[in-house]
């Protein structure tokens, strides 16, 4: 897990809602973006879409609890995903949109729609004291979400995954860098003939910044609208650099 200051992990769980991840990735309203530059969009860059209509796949809802330094804040997620994508949309708990975005396995795009702000880019980017400097984020978000992590072919590099159970219906690893102290929990239970995601944990090193998120409610191989891995931007959006 990347090491960061307290401001860019506010930036990075905004960005991922996260972002979780690997994932860490989202910090909803709490992030103070002052320090972050500014652009307007092109008029190209008014849509985003990630996959092809017609497919199908998995739709999980998440409730997200967020501490940081001492303040809480909560968050619904709704996550879908297809071999290759991840929508992502972020409600508060009176409804309020907070977010919108797609996870691809190399890049993301997230829209603000209360600032009328967005990002698009690399995960990597947002990092500024990045340990995993060539770590797949984007690959691993994407890859937790429709099997363990132990299952997933591809190089960790300086991250390592730790099992801590492996028992027929229940499944909790630990994933980490040799680089970082830093770490994220991710627990499974067997469910419909496979092992779904249940409840993910990150704790920074001087625990000022806690995410838990837990499952509500899924729905595996069912239809997905093509809205759902469409992200659309104004032209009036700000687009935001780290």
């Amino acid at each position: 897990m990347p090491s960061f200051s307290v401001s860019t992990m506010n930036h990075v769980f905004r960005i991922l809602s996260i972002i979780f991840l690997a994932s860490l990735i989202i910090g909803c309203t709490l992030a103070n973006r002052s320090k972050w530059k500014t652009g307007h969009i092109a008029p190209e860059q008014s849509a985003v879409n990630g996959v092809l209509s017609g497919e199908r796949g998995d739709a999980f809802l998440y409730d997200l609890k967020i501490t940081n330094q001492g303040r809480k804040n909560s968050v619904r997620l709704d996550l879908y995903r297809k071999t290759d994508s991840l929508g992502i949309y972020a409600r508060g708990y009176l409804g309020k949109g907070v977010l919108k975005g797609l996870i691809t396995k190399d890049s993301i795009v997230i829209y603000f729609p209360t600032e009328n702000e967005f990002y698009q880019g690399r995960i990597n980017s947002l990092l500024l004291d990045n340990c995993l400097k060539d770590f797949p984020f984007e690959r691993v978000i994407i890859s937790i979400f429709g099997t363990t992590p132990d299952k997933v072919d591809y190089n960790f590099g300086d991250a390592y995954l730790t099992v801590l159970e492996d028992k027929s219906e229940e499944r909790e690893f630990r994933l980490e860098s040799k680089k970082c102290s830093e770490f994220i929990k991710l627990s499974y239970d067997w469910n419909s003939a496979r092992f779904i995601l249940n409840q993910l944990d990150y704790v920074s090193e001087d625990a000022r910044f806690k995410l838990k998120a837990n499952m509500r409610k899924f729905r595996l191989n069912v239809d997905l609208p093509e809205e759902k891995f469409r992200v659309t931007i104004p032209e009036t959006a700000i687009r935001i650099y780290p």
